[in-house]
């Protein structure tokens, strides 16, 4: 006989029940702790006769004494950049192990952070201890006899009772001065589009001004700075205030740098190069701040984009090293300025895309991040550790992905660090540094996508340029207008026809609804005579005041003033217009809302008018003098008749 449904299913529960109890103390052993973290690095290590020692911190967790362990191993100096690829991935290092440490007991730690020192040997190694009083904890064997300056890489090994963790990062070892060290321009790249974007920007500002203060080039995209403008949060407020305070450093720029796919070489190539110096000072004319001479660019760039931007004005700009054949930092010979053809007045300087994704990397700690990036740095300057000239690096960062740790990491290592200083622009681009240290004086662009533009392409943004300039004039509030400018600089981009057009489109639709909230009251109006003013009612509701002219359009209408200057503020704003009323009947008055130069109408309405010749009175008045005529009339009429009678 089979054995029941419910016997099967008691069995089941049996055997789940039985395999969860054999389960759980493995799961109740399994940490939930995360892995360790590296805080902090000393990224330097300065040799004193033979002899450096570096401070680590560790975020361990766990109580004291619980067996953690670390275990600090030294590999030999890298030769290549290329080297560094394997250490930022966390997965190995190209060179051969030269020392280890044994494990190191971290039983003096505070909230799960433990800190500890490493010694670096030439010769004499230093002495070791294990305890935690900030002494070099253990020492390492650089295994050089004379010159050991390099970038070495060292991996960390943490051992708890739950999990090991490695660490992979960088050292780099100094023991002569640096003659000229490398300038490193930090690229800052604003574009808030939300409210965490805003207040992760306020957050890395913030925490950049808060110590001594670094130059730093500061892009604002115009789309970034119109939200900024017009948004009244707290970290808006506090994004606008740093903003501003970091601009007063000394060396600190604001960099024009507008969306990465605009199409220069395509506005100016279409009869529309006013468009090209339109997107070089949106940012600028939205922020109210003076233009910058620095131009920025995020996108793939043709020689004619070069030239349309040259003719507009920018003379000292920077572009992805992407955008060349041959990217610099594949190379030795970077650092210097250049130009694409021996003729062009336009300086150029090309960004680091490594070390770009390097200050990104939220998938490394802060710590670490920082420690790798301050590394990288000081190998490009072993790369050529006796350059006559100055050397510059530009890193291109977005505020809304950098953390403020790292940036705060950073901007203290800047401060000892030998090997790098921090710069600004203006010590890029100088004629002078073309063709320095090695570098080409001349190098070539990369090939770039091409761009069609319709004809109606040209009509729809020459017509959209025409009235938003139109309206421009209309109100002193730039809120609207800086919308209007955004949302037509942004339609101009690389792309087909079609694309671009659905994209102008949209842009003058962002007129079409300022223009929807200004009307004319249509409603019928009766004059009493041909010499009484008209009554004209203008409704808006726009949070901001228009001034335009009233234009009155009738065949039976002879108005003195046909147009009227007004300002119209919300809700309404209403007029009398004296106006002569020529014949009489009925008839249709135009009303146009138009810009003070006459060129967009920003509201219109068609009003039914009614004309009596006589007034209301002069009616009265002809009544009462025909009941005076009648009642005479019969008066006489009926003397007449008595006197007959009586003959």
């Amino acid at each position: 006989m089979l054995p029941s449904f419910s016997t099967w299913w008691r069995a089941l529960c049996v055997v789940l029940l039985s395999l969860a109890t054999l389960a759980w103390p493995q799961a109740a052993t399994a940490s939930t702790s995360r892995p360790a973290v590296l805080v902090h690095q000393d990224a330097v290590a300065t040799l004193h006769h033979g002899v450096a020692t570096i401070a680590l911190t560790l975020h361990v967790g766990g109580e004291n004494d619980d067996g953690t362990t670390v275990n600090v191993a030294l590999y030999g100096r890298l030769t290549a950049r290329s080297q560094l690829t394997s250490i930022f991935d966390q997965q190995s290092s190209p060179t051969t192990a030269l020392d280890a440490t044994g494990p190191l007991a971290l039983d003096c730690r505070s909230k799960g952070v433990a800190s500890f020192r490493v010694g670096l040997g030439q010769n004499s190694l230093p002495s070791s201890n294990t305890n935690c009083t900030g002494m070099s904890a253990a020492a390492l064997d650089l295994h050089c006899s004379a010159n050991c300056d390099g970038v070495y890489p060292l991996k960390i090994t943490v051992s708890t009772q739950e999990r090991t963790t490695r660490i992979w990062t960088v050292v780099a070892v100094s023991s002569a001065p640096v003659p000229t060290p490398l300038h490193l321009v930090w690229l800052m790249r604003s574009s808030p589009l939300s409210e965490k974007n805003l207040q992760n920007e306020f957050q890395v500002l913030a925490a950049l001004l808060q110590r001594q203060r670094i130059p730093v080039a500061l892009s604002v995209s115009y789309v970034g700075a119109n939200y900024l403008q017009w948004n009244t949060s707290a970290y808006a407020q506090g994004l606008r205030t740093s903003i501003t305070k970091l601009l007063s450093t000394p060396n600190s720029s604001l960099v024009t740098s507008p969306p990465g796919n605009i199409d220069y070489a395509g506005l100016s190539a279409n009869g529309l190069a006013s468009e090209v110096a339109e997107q070089l000072k949106a940012s600028s004319s939205i922020m109210d701040v003076k233009p910058s001479s620095f131009v920025a660019l995020n996108g793939p760039t043709s020689l004619a984009d070069l030239s349309a931007l040259s003719a507009a004005g920018a003379k000292n700009v920077v572009i992805p090293e992407d955008d060349l054949r041959t990217p610099p930092s594949q190379t030795l010979t970077w650092g210097a300025p250049f130009r694409v053809s021996t003729a062009s007045p336009t300086l150029l300087a090309t960004t680091d895309q490594p070390l770009s994704a390097l200050s990104m990397n939220t998938s490394l700690s802060p710590g670490l991040a920082s420690a790798l990036f301050m590394g990288t740095l000081a190998f490009l300057h072993f790369e050529a550790p006796y350059a006559a000239n100055v050397r510059t690096v530009i890193v291109p960062s977005s505020l809304n992905v950098l953390r403020s740790s790292f940036v705060s990491d950073i901007e203290v290592a800047l401060r000892t660090n030998p090997f790098v200083k921090a710069a600004g622009l203006s010590s890029v681009f100088s004629s002078s540094l073309v063709g320095t240290n090695g570098a080409p004086s001349v190098q070539t662009l990369s090939s770039s996508p091409s761009s069609s533009w319709s004809q109606n392409n040209y009509l729809n943004v020459l017509r959209l340029t025409y009235n938003t300039t139109s309206f421009s004039q209309a109100t002193a509030s730039p809120q609207p207008v800086d919308a209007l400018l955004v949302a037509r600089l942004s339609s101009e981009i690389v792309t087909n026809p079609a694309e671009r057009q659905y994209l102008i489109d949209q842009a003058a639709t962002v007129l079409s609804n300022q223009l929807t909230q200004f009307k004319v009251n249509e409603g019928s109006i009766t004059l009493a005579g041909s010499g009484t003013s008209l009554p004209i009612t203008l409704t808006s509701s726009a949070n901001y005041a228009v001034t335009g002219v009233i234009k009155l359009v009738a065949s039976h209408l002879h108005a003195p003033k046909k147009n009227l200057v007004i300002s119209l503020s919300p809700p309404t704003k209403s007029l009398r217009v004296p106006a002569n009323i020529i014949g009489g009947g009925s008839f249709t008055l135009q009303v146009l809302f138009t810009t003070p130069d006459g060129k967009l109408i920003l509201a219109k309405g068609a009003i039914q008018v009614r004309n009596a010749p006589t007034s209301i009175v002069g009616y009265a008045l002809s009544i009462g003098s025909l009941f005076v005529i009648a009642l005479w009339w019969w008066r006489t009429h009926r003397r007449t008749s008595k006197g007959r009678h009586a003959k």
